[in-house]
């Protein structure tokens, strides 16, 4: 037993003091990051201490004017109603055209009316940066059924 006994004793020691160690380690990382925390903590309200003091002392229209919050707002809705009417713009275009085509309306008045049409439909193109053919309003009497067009031309005998 005599030097086994103090091998074993030993070994118990310097696991015991192993064990403290180890445990005095993750206590210290524990406290460093609690004091990162306070760190970070004492940080953020050092900033927002600052920026309440820079609102008290330019008065709450500094947000306003440095920032200029309903301009920056107003820009970001035109540039959105902008690229819905881009997107929109070709489905109502062709909607249009197909309900203002003959036999729908009578081939003089869509030959007033396409001109004009036309001409909004492509200054509003070039507002928003679209790109729709102008065939759409283009009809060839080819596409009135001869029973529709001798209908009209009864109506008005």
């Amino acid at each position: 037993r005599g030097n086994n006994g103090h091998n074993s004793s030993s070994s118990l020691y310097n696991g015991s003091q192993f064990i403290e160690q180890l445990n005095n380690s993750f206590t210290s990382a524990f406290l460093e990051s609690q004091s990162m925390n306070k760190i970070g903590d004492d940080l953020a309200e050092t900033i927002s201490n600052e920026l309440v003091s820079v609102l008290q002392k330019n008065s709450p229209t500094f947000l306003e004017s440095s920032f200029d919050i309903k301009s920056e707002v107003k820009k970001h809705a035109k540039l959105m109603f902008k690229e819905l009417i881009k997107v929109g713009l070709p489905s109502v275009e062709k909607l249009v055209a197909e309900n203002v085509k003959p036999p729908k309306v009578d081939p003089a008045t869509y030959g007033i009316i396409v001109p004009v049409l036309t001409s909004l439909f492509n200054k509003v193109e070039t507002a928003v940066g679209a790109n729709v053919s102008d065939e759409i309003w283009n009809y060839n009497t080819s596409d009135v059924p001869e029973s529709e067009e001798n209908l009209s031309d009864d109506f008005f005998d």
